[in-house]
């Protein structure tokens, strides 16, 4: 018998193998930041295959599906599709998010039931496909504009990264859209040259002597000596001869330390000569006369012409220089003579002679001959000593032309009693027709002067591929537009520029520009931009009723800065006070300050409740005055009206205390701290009331019915820096900086929203100003001030006092002198 029956069947039991023929591998693309669309797409692709060991009929197939490393299987959305297939597609690629993500393919054999068997590595899984995403630059911080003035550096600064947090970024600066490197680099402008002109005086002689002060510059003398006259003619007759021209030299004298005189004797022109056979020609007047002419024969000749006088020059009593004249032309006849012509000087600066010793005067030209049948000769010019006067001209003979005188020598003393005299270099000319003259020049002072011309200016630049390009130019009147380039070689948005800011460079006068931001209790505040070299009168008020700044009466800190650099600034501190004796006057203060650029000036307690301006540079208190003390005031209910009684203590200025209240029970004036000697534990003044918040280590003083002051008095004393409500939450200490460029945050940390970037550290909430003591009785309270006045007791308050912390130049101060609400005048110093 058979148990089991045997049947053919086509099961093959020995299952498959799975392997992959094709394994994904990384792939590449380009990404978007994140929420953003438009990024790249990437396919990764896997093919698996089954092998049956023997000649298996194969009628399974392979199923497919895609895995992440960290997620688990996937399944087909908006940007993942091909799940379940050989190829898996990503596509919108996001960076960094999608940057390194890893991918691989599960693969499994599906048999064909009662033919084949379950492979017998299923499921297979493939190998790691890598999606590699490019990173993108992205700036964090934008360069600003900046203005300032010469010699000043500023800078600009960019912040870039990479959204994969990759380091390989390069910055490129670029100044007018071209790449500079560290160095320099120049532009011209136009501008106002300064300069100086010598004064240069010139005095001609007018026939008296000139003066030449003591310690003048670059002193010159021109001088000329006479013509000679022309010698007779016409008529009938031959024409004469010509004159001869005197000698133009210029000179130049020494400087001295005493004044100087000099005169002149100036050389005439010679005499022309007479036609027909008349009388000779007298020489010309110098301080060597010319020589006389010779007569012409009657019916034959012409008289000829006189000789040129000689000028002079007397430094003090000593002669100096005397410059010769030129020989007179001899006279015509009636026919050809020789040398008709005066001999004269040709003026190229050679014909005179130095000499150390003395010059002789009053020595005359010669005669010209006179003639029987001719020309008479022409005169002698005058010249220096005895053989210095030229000769005359010799007579014409047998109806001829006389001929002409010589000219005189020239000469000029080197060194004499009252300084050297020298030749101008290059000097010389000739006088040819005229008499001598003289003129005397020289240098007193300078004028300054400016031009308008074109000027190079230099700006040297170092950062220029780092994050921060600094710049500082030599001179004003200039600008470039700064961008940078940031680069990588991963990023696929490589490059890209920044945005554009301007530079420019002013002259330090044009403008002094300081923005106030007035600040209250809401998100935004009233921001005013000021010149403070254009306000018409010098001053800018801050107030709650300032007419200069654009503000309102919830107004609580007037936060002030330098915007384009550095401000020299004077700042009057006006405590409050009254006129009509319901208080005691304010202290006052002048105080003179540098305002560094971008960085903060907080100014505090102009509200009525304090009534007294706190000054701080950025958390630290840099002054204040007192607040005048309030009067003890009673309601007349007979006849209406307030009357006052006795009066409030003034307020004192920096370096001044508080003073007392008048009558009995009045309260005492704040006792003085010295300067820069507050500390970090502070007293509210006993007119401010209980509160919630007083910080470890600070008071509030109490009221001691008795009249006795208590623990210091029922005045208050601040503290040397605010110290905030959200900040010290925040664990930042009272004086120290906030951290990098920031806004003004009010006392529950809120951004002011309009407020700028800059270097801050005024810390708003707590900084215990109301240092007021409270009134006793029917009395009044004391003045805020670094530390307050008491109140009286039925009676008037104390005065406040003022402080500073060192850091000012106090220029004035006084105790009261403020009869108006508390304000501050901003002026630049003069």
């Amino acid at each position: 018998m058979s148990i089991f029956d045997d049947k053919q069947i086509d099961l093959d039991l020995n299952g498959p193998i799975l392997s992959f023929t094709t394994n994904p591998t990384g792939v590449g693309s380009t990404g978007v930041g994140i929420n953003s669309t438009g990024g790249g797409t990437v396919s990764l692709t896997g093919i698996a295959t089954a092998t049956f060991p023997t000649s298996a009929n194969n009628a399974g197939y392979v199923t497919y599906r895609w895995y992440e490393e960290g997620v688990g299987a996937l399944s087909d959305s908006t940007y993942v599709t091909g799940t379940a297939t050989t190829t898996l597609t990503l596509s919108n690629l996001i960076t960094p998010t999608d940057d390194g993500r890893k991918f691989y393919l599960e693969a499994d054999y599906v048999p064909s039931y009662y033919v084949t068997g379950n492979a017998t590595n299923e499921p297979f899984n493939s190998g790691i496909g890598t999606v590699t995403v490019d990173p993108l630059i992205e700036i964090i911080a934008q360069p600003t504009s900046a203005t300032t003035i010469a010699d000043q550096s500023v800078t600009f600064t960019l912040d870039a990264s990479l959204t994969n947090d990759g380091t390989d970024l390069a910055y490129q600066w670029q100044l007018d859209g071209e790449d500079v490197t560290d160095g320099t680099v120049t532009k011209s402008t136009v501008a106002e040259i300064p300069g100086t002109t010598d004064n240069r005086i010139t005095q001609t002689w007018q026939g008296v002597e000139i003066l030449i002060p003591a310690n003048v510059t670059d002193i010159e003398i021109e001088a000329a000596g006479g013509a000679g006259g022309k010698g007779g003619g016409n008529g009938g007759y031959l024409a004469g001869g010509a004159g001869g021209a005197g000698i133009v030299q210029w000179f130049s004298l020494s400087t001295a330390s005493v004044d100087r005189y000099i005169t002149f004797v100036i050389g005439g022109k010679g005499q022309d000569g007479a036609t027909g056979g008349h009388g000779h020609a007298h020489g010309a007047s110098g301080v060597s006369r010319g020589g006389t002419s010779g007569n012409g024969g009657a019916g034959f000749g012409c008289g000829g012409g006189a000789g040129g006088g000689a000028t002079g020059v007397y430094l003090g009593n000593e002669l100096v220089i005397n410059l010769g004249g030129g020989g007179g032309g001899g006279g015509g006849g009636l026919v050809d003579g020789v040398d008709e012509d005066g001999e004269g000087y040709v003026g190229d600066g050679t014909e005179i002679t130095g000499t150390t010793s003395s010059i002789s005067s009053n020595v005359t030209g010669g005669r010209g001959l006179s003639a029987s049948q001719g020309g008479g000769g022409g005169g002698g010019g005058g010249g220096a000593g005895a053989t210095g006067s030229g000769a005359g001209g010799i007579q014409g003979t047998n109806s001829r032309s006389g001929s002409g005188g010589k000219r005189g020598s020239s000469i000029y003393m080197t060194q004499s009693g009252l300084g050297a005299v020298s030749l101008k270099e290059g000097s010389g000319s000739n006088n040819p027709n005229s008499s001598g003259w003289g003129v005397v020049y020289y240098t007193q002072g300078q004028t300054e002067t400016t031009t308008v011309g074109n000027v190079t200016r230099t700006t040297t630049v170092s950062g220029s591929t780092s994050k921060i390009l600094t710049l500082s130019t030599d001179g004003p009147g200039i600008g470039y537009t700064v961008c940078a380039s940031v680069s990588s070689a991963t990023a696929s948005n490589s490059p890209i520029k920044s945005d554009y800011a301007d530079y420019r460079v002013l002259d330090s006068q044009d403008q002094s520009i300081i923005v106030i931001e007035a600040i209250g209790v809401e998100t935004t505040a009233t921001v005013s931009e000021l010149d403070l070299n254009a306000d018409e009168d010098g001053d800018v008020e801050i107030s709650p009723a300032s007419p200069n700044v654009d503000n309102n009466i919830f107004t609580q800190f007037y936060s002030i800065f330098a915007k384009d650099r550095d401000l020299d600034v004077e700042m009057d501190l006006y405590g409050g006070g009254s006129s009509d004796g319901s208080s005691g006057e304010g202290g006052y203060s002048r105080i003179r300050f540098t305002m560094a650029q971008n960085e903060e000036y907080v100014i505090a307690g102009l509200i009525d409740s304090i009534n007294t301006p706190f000054v701080y540079r950025k958390g630290a208190l840099m002054a204040c005055v007192g607040e005048g003390g309030k009067t003890q005031s009673v309601q007349d209910t007979i006849f209406g009206g307030t009357t006052f009684r006795g009066s409030g203590g003034d307020g004192g200025g920096i370096g001044i205390a508080g003073v007392s209240g008048t009558r009995q029970g009045a309260g005492v004036g704040g006792p003085l701290i010295p300067d820069g000697q507050l500390t970090l534990q502070g007293v509210f003044g006993s007119a401010f009331g209980n509160t919630p918040l007083v910080y470890p280590g600070d008071q509030i003083s109490s009221i001691n019915f008795t009249g006795q002051i208590q623990t210091g008095g029922n005045g208050g004393r601040t503290i040397r820096c605010a110290k905030g409500v959200y900040w010290a939450q925040q664990g930042l200490a009272p004086c120290d900086d906030i951290s990098g460029s920031t806004q003004f945050r009010l006392s529950d940390g809120t951004v002011v929203t309009n407020t700028t970037a800059i270097s801050r550290g005024f810390k708003a909430g707590y900084n215990i100003m109301q240092t007021a003591g409270g009134d006793i009785g029917f009395g009044a309270r004391g003045g805020n001030g670094a530390t307050g006045g008491s109140g009286g007791l039925n009676a008037s308050g104390g005065g406040g006092s003022g402080y500073q912390d060192g850091t000012v130049t106090v220029v004035d101060t006084r105790l009261g002198g403020s009869t108006e609400h508390a304000k501050v005048l901003l002026r630049m110093q003069s």
